[in-house]
């Protein structure tokens, strides 16, 4: 083009071109990294243990009991068979990290692409979704040897807004990234891309579910989390328990469509008899929920009397009429008796300042909660 044809409007639409390449070269995300350790990554495709333990040994910290064996052996059955699968365990045992861990590992691996996170309410499904958000977003090892799938939700670097121009080699990653769900970028074709996390509350709409990909493949969801599904006052309530269990047997467990099986994993703790998780764990009633009870204590200490005497003791260094460890100098002194017939589920589950073993951490969780 000669000086004199070159106008202001030439220049303008020049200087226009020149940004809009700047913004899609600023929106690109390319190269993504390469795998850091595939033996690595690839050694926990299968072994749901060997996931925790490697990828969340923050989280798993303590050493394992039998009873979180025989739970994660339950999820990896269920994601991998399509099975469903209910687990009661005392409450700070870890139940929750286990089922999102084993949902994240599901998805991450490949053997599912939809999961759908139930709560009791849409806070508390909401709060499921935040968690499993951080996993991917801080956990530096997923990012190591996950990069296809971690690296785009880096590069988002916690602004939402970013996800709908993010782009890698020209081409859209797809990402979605809200509050409600989240569709993991598609920059490869590995396992995991393209798939779909979404929370819902169990009295919220859950019928119906699907997603439509950019070939026009309608999914459905084929993998559920359902984590304490139910509220203190629902557990009491009869004509709500009634209500979450046909939303559980019917809406969630036809998540995936007429005819087709669900991997389903719900994690609870029983409040009262016959509540919802009460009746879901009852292998009788419901066998297609394969109900796991655990419990912390595999069985009871047999010293009543001594027992009693102790807890005196404890109530009376709470309200500050014995002196700070005084709870902890009768257990010392008089252990044998405490602990005769007891057996801990959990091992390793007491706080080394105030305890010295997992029995008295029962009693004194059983003497702060009740019975």
């Amino acid at each position: 083009m000669d000086a004199g044809s070159y106008s202001y409007d030439d220049y303008r639409d020049q200087k226009a071109r020149e940004q809009r390449d700047l913004a899609r070269a600023g929106r690109d995300i390319a190269p993504i990294p390469k795998c850091v350790d595939p033996e690595r990554r690839d050694a926990t495709r299968m072994d749901l243990r060997a996931w925790c333990e490697t990828y969340f040994a923050r989280t798993f910290s303590r050493a394992w009991s039998p009873d979180h064996l025989m739970v994660i052996e339950a999820i990896q059955q269920a994601v991998l068979d399509g099975d469903l699968q209910t687990i009661s365990m005392p409450r700070g045992t870890g139940k929750t990290s286990l089922c999102r861990c084993g949902l994240l590992w599901s998805v991450f691996h490949g053997h599912r692409r939809f999961g759908v996170l139930v709560g009791a309410t849409g806070s508390h499904s909401v709060d499921l979704m935040d968690t499993l958000k951080a996993d991917m977003q801080t956990n530096e090892l997923l990012l190591e040897d996950f990069p296809h799938l971690v690296y785009p939700i880096h590069k988002l670097e916690q602004i939402t807004q970013r996800a709908k121009g993010q782009l890698c080699e020209g081409e859209p990653t797809l990402i979605q990234w809200n509050a409600e769900q989240v569709v993991l970028p598609r920059v490869a074709n590995l396992p995991g891309a393209g798939s779909i996390l979404r929370t819902v509350s169990l009295v919220g709409q859950i019928r119906g579910m699907q997603h439509v990909t950019p070939e026009g493949e309608t999914l459905r969801p084929d993998v559920f989390l359902a984590d304490d599904p139910q509220t203190d006052e629902s557990a009491r309530s009869v004509v709500q328990t009634n209500q979450r269990l046909r939303t559980m047997r019917g809406s969630v467990m036809g998540l995936a469509g007429p005819g087709e099986r669900i991997a389903g994993l719900m994690t609870c703790t029983v409040i009262v008899r016959d509540d919802l998780a009460d009746q879901l764990l009852d292998r009788e009633k419901h066998p297609e929920w394969r109900g796991v009870r655990t419990k912390m204590l595999a069985s009871l200490p047999t010293d009543v009397e001594t027992h009693e005497e102790y807890a005196e003791v404890w109530r009376a260094e709470q309200r500050g009429d014995k002196e700070k460890g005084s709870a902890l100098k009768f257990w010392k002194r008089r252990r044998r008796k405490l602990e005769a017939g007891a057996v801990a589920s959990w091992p390793a589950r007491f706080d080394a300042e105030t305890e010295h073993s997992a029995i008295p951490h029962a009693t004194n969780l059983r003497l702060r909660l009740g019975p």
